[in-house]
């Protein structure tokens, strides 16, 4: 699971206000809009009424006929259409007689057909789906609200710098002693848009203290560890670490949106240091440039 996934599960779970008002502010209008939700009303997200057993990001119950459940993507992962259909129908097994209202969240702007309002697996199955995409909201409106506030540092700065949205956001945190789990989303949905070292700095301003950054090093490790596992096993432990890690750092270098020349490229496949692929993840994490990745 990567990190953005981990940041706002915890997130959710913790304050389901904040995704209620985050709905709210990049979708009006929308069921939500009526809901007013209790973390008693927020249910176990582990979905077991099909096979395999999967994971949701976020279940609630909105009233006597109705579920919201929400995904939050991080990461490009062309699997993710199916996985959120999945997830919608173990949900109306689930709450049979209840209506199930499905948003997905993006930290990143996802490929146009992952965007659709209604998705299809199959001839048979069509599941509607509302998108909020964070990059593309105007992070003023995220500010105007202390709840959405933490996704702000992800959104579109407008007019603003990234110095100065970074510094709007740590003010905010500050102002309204903002938890844990909203300081860590901040840190990831400005990691994602390349404001990591701006963000941090703006969080030291005021003493908001460091945010576990292992964690958004994890964030490309999750699936390049599962994929070298997969394909590493035949040929020894290290072989599939060597492959995990190779796939960490290009799947974060895509998620990031920066793009390898064939030359770069077939470094990465050709080298066998571990640690300093793992070096390189960790640049690919928070740098604005390919160059800055492989320096020295």
């Amino acid at each position: 699971m990567a990190s953005s996934d981990r940041g706002f599960r915890a997130l959710a779970q913790e304050s389901p206000d904040v995704v209620l008002a985050l709905l709210r502010c990049g979708v009006p209008g929308a069921l939500v809009a009526r809901a007013e939700l209790t973390p008693e009303d927020v249910d176990d997200p582990h979905l077991g009424a099909l096979s395999p057993v999967v994971d949701a990001d976020w279940v609630a119950r909105a009233g006597e006929d109705d579920v919201v459940h929400v995904e939050c993507q991080g990461y490009r992962d062309p699997s993710f259409v199916e996985r959120l259909v999945r997830y919608h129908l173990h949900l109306v097994l689930r709450y049979w007689g209840r209506r199930v209202h499905t948003f997905a969240i993006w930290l990143l702007p996802p490929p146009e057909p992952q965007r659709r309002p209604e998705l299809r697996v199959g001839a048979s199955v069509r599941v509607e789906v509302t998108h909020v995409v964070i990059a593309n909201l105007p992070a003023e409106l995220l500010l105007a609200s202390p709840r959405t506030a933490c996704f702000a540092a992800g959104a579109d700065a407008g007019v603003w710098s990234t110095g100065e949205l970074c510094a709007r956001v740590a003010a905010s945190l500050a102002k309204n002693d903002a938890s844990w789990a909203e300081k860590h989303m901040a840190v990831i949905a400005a990691a994602l848009r390349g404001r990591y070292d701006p963000m941090v700095k703006a969080m030291d301003k005021h003493d908001l203290g460091p945010i576990v950054i292992e964690d958004l090093v994890k964030f490309g490790e999750d699936r390049g560890e599962a994929r070298g596992e997969a394909r590493g096993e035949a040929r020894g432990e290290a072989r599939g670490e060597l492959k995990g890690a190779r796939a960490a750092l290009l799947d974060a270098l895509d998620v990031r949106g920066l793009r390898l020349s064939d030359e770069l490229r077939a470094r990465v496949d050709a080298e066998t240091s571990l640690d300093l692929l793992r070096a390189w993840l960790r640049r690919a994490v928070v740098a604005s440039s390919v160059s800055e990745v492989f320096k020295g």
